[in-house]
């Protein structure tokens, strides 16, 4: 058994193979896979749930392989959602732009709140697919606050005061979405018939 991981996102490999490795399953990107051929699929979901199915569903499984993908967004309240699935393409530019046009978006709202979601999606080889889904929630800034290129971690204030930008090492993770979504997952494959060693 292994897993393969539906991304070409070299950030989202790492975190994913880091927070995956206590399965002590083999983590394979689509490089080492033999998939080079597969290019980023293309994100036509309505919602997180919907593109992280969308990436897993495009790797051909060899019955071997359990495939993972996720997708995350930031949702703002007073925007009715807004960027929601489209967080990192709803502009030209980089994170940090889009977080600086999200600010003045917000200019003349009372309602900060906000929250971001990760969902992550598996495929069994059986073909049976699951999805889970972690969110943390918090309010939009006046202004960006903490460690400059840091994209909406600037913006996203949490319960305890600190945007995440402004976060020490460490401190974030206890609150981080994906990696509850990735425990979350983790539980989902050690309780599941297909995903245990035996099996194979």
């Amino acid at each position: 058994m292994k897993i393969v991981l539906a991304t070409w996102n070299k950030s989202k490999k790492q975190w994913l193979s880091k927070g995956l490795k206590s399965l002590n399953f083999p983590v394979f990107t689509l490089e080492n896979y033999h998939h080079t051929d597969i290019s980023d699929v293309e994100e036509t979901g309505d919602t997180c749930e919907d593109n992280a199915l969308l990436k897993v569903q495009a790797i051909p499984n060899d019955g071997e392989s359990i495939i993972i993908g996720e997708d995350s967004g930031l949702f703002v309240n007073a925007l009715n959602g807004f960027p929601g699935v489209k967080t990192a393409r709803w502009m030209e530019g980089t994170d940090d732009d889009r977080a600086e046009q999200i600010v003045t978006k917000m200019n003349n709202e009372s309602n900060r709140e906000a929250y971001f979601q990760s969902a992550i999606a598996a495929i069994f080889p059986n073909g049976q697919s699951v999805v889970v889904e972690a969110k943390l929630h918090g309010e939009i800034t006046t202004e960006k606050r903490g460690d400059k290129d840091s994209g909406y971690s600037q913006i996203f204030e949490l319960s305890s005061g600190k945007t995440i930008a402004e976060m020490e090492a460490g401190e974030f993770e206890q609150n981080d979405h994906r990696r509850m979504a990735i425990e979350k997952l983790k539980a989902m494959i050690e309780g599941n018939a297909y995903a245990a060693k035996s099996e194979y």
